[in-house]
């Protein structure tokens, strides 16, 4: 069985960062990023998945630069078999990363996808929810 589990990399809601003061928006030097805790959930669930089928393979799946490649490679320690990352634009909205991130999965071939129920930065839960 095959498992995509989507992941996505938000800056921590509790680190100290430093302001911007001509933008007025977090500096992006000073923040400290993670893995989703909610997309955490979604792969220890397909860890579970691929015990309880006695094998398989789970491909964690993200999108963007590489934010917080230590917190991703988590996602290997965790049990994670493959980290996928898709470059995308900044500007990209979150119907856009839907379309790209329903190609990439259907590229990839999956027999289970899991995602979780929204991101904490943006709380939206358009992508993946």
């Amino acid at each position: 069985m095959r498992i995509i589990v989507c992941v996505k990399q938000i800056c921590q809601t509790y680190a100290r960062t430093g302001m911007d003061p001509e933008r007025h928006f977090l500096n992006p030097e000073d923040a400290v990023y993670r893995v989703n805790p909610y997309d955490e959930v979604a792969l220890e669930l397909a860890l579970r998945v691929k015990d309880l089928e006695n094998g398989g393979e789970i491909i964690a799946v993200t999108l963007g630069p590489i934010i917080a490649e230590a917190e991703l490679r988590r996602c290997l320690a965790m049990g994670a078999d493959t980290l996928y990352q898709v470059e995308i634009d900044e500007g990209v909205d979150p119907w856009g990363k839907s379309k790209i991130l329903a190609r990439v999965i259907k590229e990839l071939g999956a027999d289970l996808i899991l995602c979780g129920k929204e991101s904490l930065d943006k709380q939206n839960g358009q992508v993946g929810a």
